[in-house]
């Protein structure tokens, strides 16, 4: 009889014990839980984790609730803006299907500048601006580069309108972009520091080109461009009426060979001065213009490692073309020959040869 009494107390301690785990159970502990509302919330993925491309062109989860620190929310947002520093389109007005707008960035202060390869496309729709998106699978990204903006200068920089449409509609658009401020009155903010602005370049699309009145900093120059190769070059007003011619010689046979072997498509692009005659002649810009492509798979074989025997190198071209110096054209004796020198400059840093 009393082994039968311990054993009912022992099941009966057990059982309580039991429904004592259970109801500890269903409660949960909530020390750790997000108090967001949002579904972000419960993932497991960090800003870190998110790839470059993804953290900047994702869908943001639709909750119906703002979160700011979603770092998944591709809503505008936006910046102060820097009266000194703008973007303008090439054109005013583009047909329909445009899918490229190159634009302007203009830098009027004593400090330098950088913006990157992200933008948003807004449509201006009852009076307010709105992003402009397409359906579409394909995760588009923006690779993470940086262009100088130097102190009172201008580049051009191409925006390709892809991720966001197949092609734009009759409309009132406008790029959205933003830099960082690198300098105050020339001393370095510091790493982590640099205070971001916002620049918008406007413009509509409709069924004629406009081709908009662009600024020049420097009323004393003129720019002249080149659509085919994706150059420009700034130039003293003299310049104006200038000619250019292209040739497939140096004046150099060696010289040739080796470009050949290069790209054996390759041209020498001339651009002479207005006042150029054959009793007083002034000195050409002379350059060279391979394709990138030919230019990477061949130029390390065609100097066989030697990249001395290459030619300065000059800017432009952007990712299609490669330019070098054609040093058999510059003449000491020829008219302007400092000028050009100069004009060409010794590197990306003090040509005035750009990426057009």
């Amino acid at each position: 009889m009393r082994k039968l009494l311990v054993l009912l107390l022992i099941f009966l301690l057990c059982g309580f014990s039991f429904i004592g785990c259970e109801l500890e159970a269903s409660e949960p502990d909530t020390s750790f839980t997000d108090e967001s509302k949002s579904d972000a919330s419960n993932t497991d993925t960090s800003l870190s984790d998110i790839p470059v491309e993804e953290s900047i062109d994702a869908n943001p989860i639709d909750n119906n609730e703002v979160n700011e620190a979603n770092p998944l929310d591709n809503s505008i947002k936006e910046l102060e803006e820097l009266e000194e520093v703008w973007i303008e389109t090439e054109y005013e007005a583009y047909e329909t299907g445009i899918l490229d707008v190159r634009v302007k960035w203009y830098n009027t202060l004593n400090d330098e500048m950088m913006f990157g390869e992200f933008y948003t496309l807004e449509e201006k729709i009852n009076g307010s601006w709105e992003k402009v998106s397409k359906e579409t699978d394909i995760n588009y990204g923006f690779n993470a580069i940086g262009y100088g903006l130097g102190t009172n200068d201008a580049r051009w920089h191409t925006y390709h309108l892809i991720p966001y449409t197949d092609g734009l509609p009759l409309g009132d658009y406008r790029i959205s972009a933003s830099f960082s401020r690198m300098t105050l009155d020339g001393n370095d903010y510091g790493a982590g520091k640099y205070p971001d602005y916002q620049v918008y370049g406007y413009f509509n699309v409709g069924d004629t080109m406009i081709k908009r009145n662009i600024t020049i900093l420097d009323d004393s120059k003129i720019e002249y461009l080149n659509e085919e190769y994706n150059f420009g070059i700034y130039l003293p007003k003299e310049w104006e009426g200038l000619q250019t011619s292209t040739s497939k010689e140096t004046g150099d046979e060696d010289l040739d060979e080796l470009f050949r072997k290069i790209d054996d498509e390759f041209i020498v692009m001339n651009i002479r001065h207005p006042k150029w005659t054959v009793e007083e002649p002034y000195q050409d810009i002379s350059f060279a213009i391979f394709r990138t492509e030919q230019w990477n798979d061949n130029v390390a074989a065609a100097v066989n490692d030697d990249f001395d025997l290459l030619p300065l190198q000059i800017p432009g071209g952007g990712h299609e073309f490669v330019f070098r110096s054609n040093p058999m054209a510059y003449n000491s004796s020829f008219k302007g020959h400092e000028e050009v020198v100069e004009i060409v400059g010794d590197g990306h840093f003090n040509s005035s040869i750009h990426d057009y």
